[in-house]
């Protein structure tokens, strides 16, 4: 066997920051985001818990920076001291740039002559008039350990001083070839802790994740020379412990290596585990410590035991960047936020140690003696009424803790045969937890759907892979990629002998002829395929109502039209949230001799007649007066925008509390812009001295890498004062609800009849309102949703941010104001559009409001205007 010594010596590299050439450095996508935006001159923050790499990633890429030609300073803020004057930490820390950057200057001299200026006006002249002028590369300074300087009652100032050298790039040139990078254990908040102060709001935040096992093959090469062809093995049963946290990893790979045995089994690895952190004589391993004293503390401690409860408990727990309480548990690394949007234990190691025994005895004792008052009160009034309800409590909260583990299962496993059984039990807990795992299995790719299906042998996992493909498969829209998934999944499920296989494989392989014959206008053909699927998922108890409405449309084609109303009658009998899809069918353009049809038979199709409002027909003999042409498209102020014709509009639904029922409204010819207005574009009116800029510093407005995103943080005036900027308004609700759902009465922009984030940027919700996974995360760039375009051609109508309108909201809608336009200077909430990231508000007919003096960080709008 290899000198196992030996190979730990030359390798793995426990605490401490890893130099540039050392092995066991693990190479991260972050690596390449901070060094390309450090070469494109952004300022970043790496804010994150202890020992996740920061310091390593740092030296890493300042290496890289130098080979590139940039002038690199790493200043580590805990050398300078904490015990100091601010003339002393200021000099201290102009001192250490003059070295790092090998200035021909005396530093000292410079500082003295300079006595009439404060140690921070000294400090920002020296980057100006020193560092600035003597090198004529980039300059990138890398500050360290900044939480060390929290404690200071100087340091506000300090973190001022690197935002005005980003402000000043604006004018001073110069100021473009210095950039700044902060790394510590702290949030941007607490920078400057001066809360009538501007805060710290620049930079761009780069995340510190976790080792991921692709990315470990060097440590897969060592773990393999001391226990042969047991590398990958070991790594993982490593990971299932360490969850990937840096300095867990690295240590308790090195202490694997040191074994004596040349074979190592799973049970060793979590004896070794149990020996090293979890045992008592383990409890004061510096990683687990300084966790126990940064939340022990802490202000917040309360607040922060009572979210980490609830997290180990298995709650479901979404992110919530404004929680301080649960930016602090991040900051420990005691907590990490899940691709989904959701709080997890970092790993299974602080899962035991900081268990619920940890959390009730790190309890004030003055909390707890408050509690236990107030419990004994109340249990003495209440016990016997809620004895029920506990024990209801306890029953759901179990099925909650098994969702979770589902769901953390599925996201967390290569495997997709484990993937297909842990999504197949999430189904299989009924209620909101089958739209739950329709909603998981959504935000993956379309390539990633794919692949789930990608099975060497589906019988391993038939009775799974039946559950999971009848929760999903009507979901499918009639796409190019909707009918290729449909095929892929009834071929997977032939190579299983799975109760309800075969009658599944007969029904989606009928309803995708069925759509294939229908696009090729065979359409006889089309409707005999479509009954057989219709009646294999009637029969099984599953009806699939969208093969009924493909049905129904190819009835219309060959005008059987009271077959096409039948099955239409049928859709709305079933489903009565389907209503406003029905009637945007028949009230769609080409559909006319079918409304007549629905017209003339009155009360033989109830349900249909029940949620369409038939438009009066236009008189023949009326004259028709010649229309004018106008521009289908436009450019205001830089600004494309798009003509919506005249002409009446299937308006609200019956689905939404909130929106108006069906009905018809007439508007004139009106502009729109294609684009919700982007940072850019707002700040050109900024610029002219027409427009405040937005309210909320911590948003991207001034961030280069995001000026075609849309601008957020305005509230309704500012959006009203742009619009008329630009010789524009905001639109009306009727017309930004027609611009962006067109004649046919729709429920989106696209009309798929389904959702997923290759129609918009928007966080998934389930049926109970547990927010699920984010498409993007962020904003997006205007323009970049073609799927998800309106029938007028309009980009991030669904999704992205939520838009402001002109209309006062009412609820319920008003019906004696059908076009919306109501007073824009009368007082009242405003109507916001759009849905921006909550999955249960994208809908066209979605409507809610707002104070107009309220802004959010989702919350933008476009412009519209009155056609000649």
């Amino acid at each position: 066997m290899p000198n196992q010594t030996n190979l730990l010596n030359k390798f793995f590299v426990v605490g401490g920051t890893l130099g540039g050439n050392v092995a066991s450095y693990v190479r991260r996508p972050l690596d390449d985001d901070l060094l390309r935006f450090t070469l494109a001159g952004e300022y970043c923050n790496v804010l994150a818990a202890r020992q996740m790499g920061k310091s390593s990633l740092m030296v890493r890429t300042a290496g890289k920076l130098r080979e590139a030609g940039v002038k690199v300073a790493i200043i580590d803020l805990t050398a300078i001291g904490s015990s100091v004057t601010s003339s002393e930490w200021y000099f201290g820390l102009l001192s250490r740039l003059a070295r790092e950057l090998k200035l021909d200057v005396d530093e000292q001299a410079w500082w003295q002559s300079m006595e009439a200026k404060s140690p921070l006006q000294r400090f920002s002249d020296f980057l100006r008039d020193v560092l600035l002028e003597k090198i004529e590369e980039p300059v990138v300074i890398f500050i360290d350990e900044i939480d060390s300087t929290l404690k200071l009652d100087f340091t506000d100032d300090f973190f001022a001083a690197i935002r005005a050298a980003f402000n000043a790039r604006s004018r001073d040139e110069a100021y473009k070839r210095l950039t700044f990078v902060l790394l510590g254990v702290a949030r941007p908040g607490d920078l400057i802790k001066d809360r009538t102060r501007t805060p710290y709001n620049i930079g761009i935040n780069v995340d510190v994740t976790d080792f991921q096992l692709d990315e470990l093959d060097a440590f897969q090469s060592v773990l393999d020379e001391c226990f042969p062809k047991q590398g990958r093995e070991l790594l993982q049963w490593v990971l299932d412990w360490t969850g990937g946290q840096p300095y867990l990893t690295q240590k308790l790979c090195a202490e694997v290596v040191e074994a004596d045995s040349g074979v190592f089994s799973k049970s060793a690895i979590n004896a070794l585990v149990e020996a090293i952190f979890i045992s008592d004589q383990a409890r004061t391993e510096t990683n687990l410590r300084a966790i126990r004293d940064r939340i022990q503390n802490s202000p917040y401690l309360v607040e922060m035991l009572g979210v980490y409860k609830r997290v180990l408990a298995g709650k479901r727990i979404a992110a919530e960047e404004r929680s301080i309480a649960q930016n602090e548990l991040k900051l420990t690394g005691l907590l990490r936020v899940s691709p989904q949007g959701i709080l997890q234990v970092r790993n299974q190691i602080y899962a035991r140690i900081f268990d619920a025994n940890w959390v009730k005895s790190s309890i004030p004792a003055s909390v707890t003696n408050r509690r236990l008052i107030a419990v004994i009160s109340t249990v003495a009034v209440v016990a016997i009424v809620f004895a029920g309800f506990f024990y209801y409590r306890q029953v759901n909260q179990a099925i909650e803790v098994q969702a979770q583990t589902y769901v953390e299962n599925f996201n967390n496993s290569s495997s997709q045969e484990v993937r297909i059984s842990n999504l197949a039990g999430l189904f299989g807990l009924g209620g909101g937890y089958e739209e739950q795992a329709l909603v998981l299995f959504q935000s993956l790719s379309y390539e990633e759907q794919l692949t789930l299906f990608d099975l060497a042998t589906p019988d391993n996992v038939g009775n799974e892979l039946v559950i999971v493909v009848d929760g999903v498969y009507q979901s499918m829209g009639d796409t190019t990629d909707g009918n290729a998934l449909l095929t892929t999944m009834a071929d997977t499920l032939e190579g299983t002998n799975a109760s309800g296989a075969v009658g599944l494989v007969i029904e989606i392989n009928a309803w995708v002829d069925g759509r294939e014959a229908a696009a090729q206008g065979q359409y006889e053909v089309a409707v005999a395929s479509f009954g057989t699927a219709w009646e294999r998922s009637e029969s099984r108890g599953n009806p699939n109502l969208e093969v009924l409405l493909e049905r129904a449309v190819t009835y219309t084609a060959l005008e059987r039209y009271d077959s096409a109303l039948t099955d239409f009658d049928k859709v709305i009998e079933l489903d009565a949230a389907r209503a406003g899809e029905v009637s945007g069918i028949i009230l769609g353009e080409g559909n006319e001799a079918l409304a007549n049809y629905l017209r003339e038979h009155p009360g033989e199709y109830r349900n249909v007649e029940n949620a369409i409002s038939l438009p009066v027909p236009t008189p023949t003999e009326e004259p028709v007066s010649e229309p004018v042409s106008l521009p289908e498209k436009i450019v205001i102020g830089g600004a494309e925008m798009v003509l919506v014709p005249a002409g009446e509009f299937i308006m609200g639904d019956n689905i939404s509390v909130n929106s108006p029922l069906l009905h018809t409204v007439y508007l004139e010819d009106y502009y729109i812009d294609k684009y919700e207005v982007t940072n850019k574009a707002y700040s050109a009116c900024e610029q002219a001295g027409e427009c405040k800029p937005p309210h909320d510093g911590d948003s991207n407005y001034a961030n280069p890498l995001y000026a075609n995103h849309p601008v957020v943080f305005v509230d309704w005036y500012q959006a009203k004062t742009y619009c008329e900027w630009r010789e524009g308004k905001l639109p009306t609700e009727a017309e930004w609800e027609k611009a962006a759902r067109g004649t046919d009465g729709r429920l989106h922009p696209w009309n798929t009849g389904g959702l997923g984030c290759s129609f918009a940027n928007y966080r998934l919700v389930d049926s109970n309102n547990f927010f699920g996974p984010a498409c993007i995360g962020n904003t997006i760039e205007v323009g970049y949703y073609e799927k998800g375009r309106s029938p007028y051609g309009l980009y991030d109508m669904a999704g992205n941010v939520q838009e402001w309108v002109n209309s006062l909201i009412d609820f319920p809608y008003p019906y004696d104001k059908t076009d919306g336009r109501e007073d824009p200077l009368a007082a009242g909430p405003r109507g916001v559009r759009g849905g921006s990231w909550n999955g249960l508000k994208i809908r066209s007919s979605d409507r809610w409001g707002t104070e107009p003096s309220e802004f959010y960080f989702d919350t933008g709008f476009r412009c519209a205007m009155d056609a000649p």
